[in-house]
């Protein structure tokens, strides 16, 4: 709601009133995005819907839930599915831009979306569509929308250029440099420009912006985790440790900072201080099952595969309906030192089983061909040993026909001993065979 809104004539105690439901609704938006940035995706979706339920035609309500289903998404691609979350977040984007088709930011998301999945022209059209409504300007007090909004806008449409860990800096940058001049003191513009010069490797940049994000909001820890994991990145893990842990020092709940301590202790070979650190992350996001599947992964990604399987089952006991955790444990009785691959199997046959075929990953089909192959290992010897009970068959055959009447029976049963044997084999051939031929046609798959 817009300051034009109020008239001189409005009664004091009718001011006081609204100032006080605008200030509750915007307390809650604030909240909710803190949360995603806290990673506490799951919570801040409670906050956006009851927002949406709320304030229906408040298109930026949905324009931050929309970033919660991407963010959520990058933050966990083991375990989500890139169609799934843009797919989602359209539909929300889809659902702002009919709450107010003025403004800007949906369009800016839909444009992020096509971006993701490759639709370049989807994505100019979305992008040519937003700047529409930022109209052109001589006088930044006469702006429209404000200049704040205004800037915010381009610098979201830079980010929108954003995919996969790279960016085109000849499209993003002066759209960057623009809203700067417009809003110098919006701390979200310096942490995108940070997070854009980053992709394209350039730390000392991306440190410039973090640095004066944290000028322009001194109380909040992003910046200097942001800058933390710009040292982390180049492996100079006294400076990380001291951003991370200044990160900390601004707000002591702020749970990806922890996350990140993990991972570098972890680098570092401090393993118990790493452990100490994630647990500090679940405690910080409640041990909420979300933020446990981030640590989950964290697990995974340091190679804790005994961990990740304990934790993985610990989720499934709680909520078995996050059949996707499968993945995980199927690919960690894999990667294990002592490999079990028939459990790796039914982890990743339930996974197949139970999860939508279009949040199958590419890398799921890979993981299924190099268990099956493993698992089967020993097919051609097994082959072999099959031919050779089956010659060893024909000669105690030949004696049986020709043995003694004494020396029968003990043909007899050697013959009937191998037989079974061999139709053993011959079963767990075929089954094997199969299963091999599997492996191929989830090679072509993946």
């Amino acid at each position: 709601m817009k300051s034009s809104m109020f008239r001189k004539v409005v009664l004091l105690t009718g001011l006081f009133s609204f100032m006080i439901v605008y200030s509750v609704q915007s307390q809650d938006l604030i909240s909710a995005i803190q949360l995603t940035k806290s990673e506490s995706y799951d919570k801040a979706e409670e906050i956006y819907k009851a927002l949406i339920q709320k304030e229906p035609g408040n298109s930026k309500n949905y324009f931050y839930y929309g970033e919660n289903f991407l963010l959520n998404y990058f933050a966990d691609t083991i375990s989500n599915s890139l169609a799934a979350a843009t797919k989602s977040a359209n539909e929300i984007y889809q659902k702002g831009v009919a709450a107010n088709p003025n403004d800007p930011l949906n369009y800016i998301g839909q444009a992020k979306v096509a971006n993701y999945l490759g639709d370049d022209n989807k994505a100019n059209q979305m992008r040519e569509k937003a700047k529409s409504f930022l109209l052109p300007y001589k006088n930044l007090k006469k702006i429209n929308p404000p200049a704040k909004d205004y800037a915010f806008a381009l610098a979201k449409i830079a980010e929108s250029y954003a995919k996969e860990g790279s960016v085109d800096t000849s499209l993003a940058l002066p759209l960057i440099r623009q809203a700067i001049k417009i809003d110098s003191k919006n701390a979200d513009i310096y942490l995108i420009a940070g997070d854009l010069y980053m992709m394209v490797n350039d730390g000392s940049n991306a440190i410039k912006n973090y640095n004066l994000a944290q000028f322009a909001n001194p109380e909040s820890p992003t910046a200097a985790m942001k800058i933390g994991y710009v040292y982390f990145k180049g492996r100079a893990f006294p400076q990380a440790i001291q951003n991370f842990e200044e990160a900390i020092r601004l707000n002591e709940n702020y749970a990806p900072a922890y996350r990140e301590l993990g991972q570098l202790y972890w680098r570092a070979g401090r393993l118990e201080q790493s452990k100490t650190n994630f647990k500090k992350y679940l405690e910080r996001t409640e041990g909420n099952i979300p933020a446990k599947t981030r640590y989950v992964n964290s697990l995974f990604y340091a190679g804790d595969y005994e961990e990740v399987i304990k934790n993985v089952e610990e989720i499934l006991a709680v909520d078995d309906s996050r059949a996707y955790m499968n993945r995980l444990a199927g690919y960690s009785y894999y990667e294990k030192e002592n490999p079990d691959y028939e459990k790796s199997l039914s982890y990743m046959e339930t996974l197949f089983k139970k999860v939508n075929p279009e949040n199958i990953l590419q890398k799921d089909h890979h993981y299924m061909a190099r268990i099956l192959l493993k698992k089967n290992q020993n097919f051609a010897k097994t082959i072999d040993e099959l031919a050779t009970l089956k010659n060893r068959l024909d000669r105690e055959k030949s004696r049986l026909a020709t043995a003694t009447a004494a020396n029968k029976p003990k043909y007899a049963a050697s013959v009937d001993e191998l037989s079974k044997k061999i139709s053993s084999m011959e079963t767990s051939v075929a089954e094997a065979g199969k299963e091999v031929d599997r492996a191929f046609v989830e090679y072509n798959k993946a």
